[in-house]
């Protein structure tokens, strides 16, 4: 008679007794690392893993990795964890502090976006934070812009299939064009965004300094404005319900093309007009004393319709140069300082903040 053979323990085939009590009093962080460890684990915690309670997330890569942070809240603490995921011969190398694991045959960025869905969809509430912020425009990594074109097609699909809209408050996003961002800001929850901030890739990471300050920015002086910037269409943007509600937009290193009366919340920006019209500007001259924004607008134009009106609508200009004139309008303690230099430019300028 044989001897009966020892059974090695299997962690591809557990008992859902066994998956239960492994799973119990874990975090929200533990859980999703230890799905990784087998097909019934990943299935489990899958299917019962708690709420995420995100505070924050970010998204970024460099031309080998992309890495993600997340921060919140579980049931026994405040956490942070980052996960990198790192390009490997065979496949992808996941690792998570002092933890890590080689998938092999995977895509790292396959494996990226598809847990950042498995933990959107686990969360429920506002998130405060969402940053995106692939490098588009670094020369070192132009092979992978497919690849994180691809990632945000494949985030569009989920956000797109989603019975309710992502509650952001405030999000960044790093771009090259306007297709970009239209992966993610039409499904974001109109009543609940609250900040827009887009740039192109700088490796400096300024948009966090501006997060922290938001009374800070690029254009606290005319001599700072972004005049030969590449042009930004924003046309579909501002027909959205997300551009139209929310309080707060800044975008830097872009020209931004569309009609003024759209961008009255656009509170940091260059823009750029074939013609502008006295009444346009009013209309920004008046949301800027009367609303939060604009602070710092910078418009450039072909052609002003109606200069001859200038005096007249705009009352007495104090000359400082013989091609730049600034007036100033006040509103309470708001002041609005406009420097006008003929067939150039409109600076528009609030303080305080």
């Amino acid at each position: 008679m044989k001897p009966e053979q020892k059974v090695e323990p299997n962690l591809g085939a557990m008992p859902q007794l066994i998956l239960e009590k492994i799973v119990v009093g874990l975090d929200f962080v533990s859980l999703q690392c230890l799905r990784k460890a087998s097909d019934s684990l990943h299935n489990h915690v899958d299917d019962t893993a708690p709420e995420a309670n995100l505070y924050d997330v970010y998204v970024s890569a460099d031309a080998d990795s992309i890495t993600t942070i997340y921060r919140g809240r579980d049931e026994n603490s405040i956490f942070s964890t980052k996960v990198s995921y790192k390009i490997q011969q065979t496949g992808c190398l996941v690792a998570s502090g002092e933890r890590s694991k080689l998938l092999n045959g995977e895509n790292y960025a396959e494996v990226a976006v598809k847990d950042l869905i498995l933990i959107l969809k686990h969360h429920f509430g506002v998130i405060n934070h969402f940053h995106v912020e692939f490098p588009f425009s670094d020369p070192a990594c132009v092979a992978q812009v497919p690849t994180f074109n691809q990632f945000l097609l494949t985030l569009h699909d989920y956000l797109e299939s989603r019975t309710a809209h992502l509650k952001v408050k405030r999000f960044h996003m790093t771009l090259a064009n306007i297709d970009q961002i239209m992966n993610v800001y039409p499904f974001l929850e109109a009543g609940v965004l609250e900040r827009t901030s887009i740039c192109k890739f700088s490796g400096r990471e300024m948009q966090r300094e501006v997060e922290r300050n938001p009374e800070r920015g690029n254009y606290e002086d005319e001599t700072n404005s972004n005049e030969e910037g590449e042009t930004l269409n924003v046309d579909r943007l501002v027909q959205l319900e997300q551009w139209k509600s929310c309080k707060d937009i800044v975008i830097d290193d872009f020209v931004v093309t569309a009609p003024l009366a759209n961008l009255v919340n656009l509170s940091q920006g260059t823009v750029a007009c074939e013609a502008v019209s006295l009444a346009d500007l009013e209309v920004i001259r008046d949301a800027a004393l009367f609303s939060d924004c604009p602070r710092h607008l910078y418009i450039r134009f072909e052609r002003l319709v109606d200069v001859n009106d200038i005096s007249t609508k705009y009352g007495k200009w104090y000359q400082e140069e013989s091609d730049h004139r600034l007036v100033e309008f006040r509103n309470g303690n708001r002041i609005l300082k406009v420097t006008f230099r003929p067939y150039k430019h409109f600076f528009f300028s609030k303080f305080p903040f």
